[in-house]
């Protein structure tokens, strides 16, 4: 448990050291002091070079094949293609009551991307036609084929255009609220709440979905007179290939998919009020180490929810996959389901979300989502839990093993439920006295885009140097051969050769890393006061040479007001779509200048294309 503790706390404060604005003696707090920093990008910028050579093909594929045959590209247009990532921090003096000095600080950090791109080529129009015959003529710079029906007539085409979108939007925030004795400024409770959500989706309109199922004939490969197998019906003949079709078959798709992600946790940390914990060691210098001691109070609670839109796709009657029957089947075994539960004499559950207080009844996908983890109905499931994992159950304990009693106390302390939808705890004592250890960088040096340097210093947890093997008094059981384990590491002693290793991905190695492989933010220090100098986004991948950005504090109130409102609209974890970058003005218009709009849109016309099964001609 000690190390446990140790490690959490440690996780904690990685979080916790931006936020960690409290200062020296001399400093003078006032109520309403605010301070911030932030930075938004285009990430369009970091694809810029690869979409280069994408737009000089299809230009080139327009201007020398659009003639209105089979598998010409017309053009495209690229209606909306967006992306920014920001990265925000803000802190404030609420109060200063009790003699403690009340810091609310909020970090974000968001992805916003929006796709819309129309791509016009010729395609067979909509329809199934059976036994045709394919002839491709082979030249030196590409093939020519066209789709003869039984009559002799090609197969009529039409100039379609379809429309490919999708949007994907992530935001994390970071609330912290600290508590610091005015006296010697250490911290004696946090209360963190740490959200994310996440959202996409993607709309198909008019992609043709081209099936070509081939005629197939017996062959005797050996001669015998027999037939040893099947392949394709096709004959090759002074620079022609003829190939025939039992049927080409041609649909216009529609898809509309979506679905949205948000899970927040919610600790609270109070410490002792007469050894608190001593978070900085101000002022600070280079290669500084200090640790200490104290006891933690802890509570808190955990919960998400899952939403995924019904879909809107082609296959479904009107497009409404309610009326499939497999779906409509799914319904109706969830709902005995539900019915069983609720009749069950052993563990009566009723799921029961629309609280008239019966079992519910699942008739349509709206019935399903959004979904709540935990749901309040789950309650007596996981009171059954407990009830399983308890000392009283002796089937709980290892084979050989007696129950640990003492365990089983504290794990009743800790009072864990189902509440409000959420997964609660607390509060609790821990038990044991937690020792922390911190320690400084070099000092850092970093120059804003204006040309202003700032210089700081990383505070980063440490390994304490007096902490002793308690793990014979350990109240919650942990044996010595435990705490053995875990000091030597169990990634140190896995072979993956023999065993699924965790964390032995290296994004690396991959022939061309994404540009978020190894990506760091780090913060720095001033050395007198503690407060947040400036901030580092570090990305070794992204562009041909890697991207650095100097993060600087805001200058004026004016410009602490405006990343406020920065946060504001960009970042709600409850409502991830929420945001300035992809969300057109009342009046906007579709960009006209391709060049201009790098990015997503050219990989998903590429895409799009591939969708629709044609050959290019060089």
């Amino acid at each position: 448990m000690n190390k446990v503790a140790i490690a959490m706390l440690a996780s904690v404060f990685l979080l916790l050291a931006p936020a960690s604005t409290a200062v020296e003696e001399s400093a003078v707090f006032n109520v309403g002091d605010k301070w911030a920093l932030g930075h938004e990008f285009d990430i369009m910028e970091e694809f810029e070079s690869f979409t280069e050579d994408i737009f000089e093909e299809l230009d080139a594929e327009i201007e020398n094949n659009s003639t209105g045959e089979y598998g010409d590209l017309m053009g495209y247009s690229l209606n909306e293609n967006e992306g920014v990532i920001g990265v925000y921090y803000t802190s404030e003096v609420v109060d200063d009551f009790n003699e403690l000095i009340h810091i609310k600080s909020e970090e974000a950090f968001y992805i916003h991307t929006a796709v819309d791109t129309s791509i016009t080529g010729v395609f067979f129009q909509e329809g199934t036609y059976n036994d045709i015959k394919e002839r491709c003529v082979y030249e030196d710079d590409g093939e020519e084929c066209t789709y003869t029906l039984p009559d002799g007539t090609e197969i009529p085409t039409i100039e379609q255009t379809m429309e490919i979108g999708g949007n994907f939007h992530y935001v994390t925030k970071v609330t912290t609220e600290t508590w610091w004795t005015q006296d010697n400024f250490d911290m004696t409770k946090m209360d963190l709440t740490l959200s994310m959500g996440m959202s996409g989706g993607m709309n198909l309109k008019n992609v043709p979905n081209e099936t070509m199922e081939p005629k197939m004939k017996e062959v005797d490969y050996d001669g015998d007179g027999y037939p040893d197998g099947e392949e394709q019906d096709c004959e090759y003949e002074d620079g022609e290939e003829t190939c025939h079709y039992e049927y080409v078959s041609t649909v216009m798709e529609t898809a509309e998919l979506g679905a949205a992600v948000e899970v927040s946790f919610h600790l609270v940390f109070e410490f002792d009020p007469w050894d608190p914990l001593n978070a900085l060691d101000l002022p600070l210098e280079a290669n500084k180490y200090w640790e200490g001691q104290t006891e933690v109070r802890i509570s808190g609670d955990v919960g998400g929810m899952i939403d995924i839109d019904k879909p809107v796709v082609s296959i479904c009657p009107d497009l409404d996959c309610d009326q499939l029957p497999e779906l409509q089947e799914l319904y109706e075994g969830l709902t005995m389901g539900i019915e069983e539960l609720h009749e069950n004499e052993t563990l009566s559950i009723t799921v029961d979300r629309d609280g008239d207080g019966q079992p519910d009844i699942i008739d349509a996908w709206d019935d399903l989502f959004p979904m709540y983890v935990p749901e309040t109905w789950m309650d007596d499931i996981f009171q059954a839990i407990l009830e399983a994992i308890s000392c009283e159950d002796d089937d709980s304990a290892q084979e050989g093993e007696e129950c640990d009693e003492t365990a089983e106390e504290e794990f009743e302390k800790l009072d864990l439920r189902i509440e409000n939808n959420r997964f609660a705890f607390g509060p609790y004592d821990v038990p044991i006295t937690i020792p922390y250890a911190f320690e400084t960088s070099d000092e850092k040096f970093g120059r804003a885009d204006d040309g202003t340097v700032y210089t700081g210093y990383q505070i980063l947890p440490s390994e304490p140097t007096n902490e002793e093997d308690d793990d014979d008094d350990d109240p919650l059981g942990d044996d010595g051969s435990r705490g053995e384990h875990d000091e030597e590491g169990d990634d140190e002693d896995c072979d993956p050769e023999y065993e699924d290793c965790e964390d032995d991905y290296d994004c690396t190695e991959d022939e061309n890393p994404d540009p978020f492989c190894e990506a760091e933010m780090n913060y720095f220090h001033d050395a007198e006061t503690g407060q947040v100098t400036f901030m580092e986004m570090d990305m070794p991948h992204a562009k041909e040479s890697g991207y650095t950005v100097i993060i600087a504090p805001a200058e004026d109130d004016q410009a602490v007001e405006a990343i406020e409102d920065k946060i504001e609209s960009n970042a709600d974890p409850e409502n991830p779509e929420k945001n300035e970058a992809t969300s057109p003005p009342p009046s906007s218009e579709p960009l006209e200048d391709e060049s201009l709009l790098p990015g997503f849109g050219l990989m998903a016309a590429a895409g799009s294309l591939m969708l629709a099964s044609r050959r290019f001609r060089k």
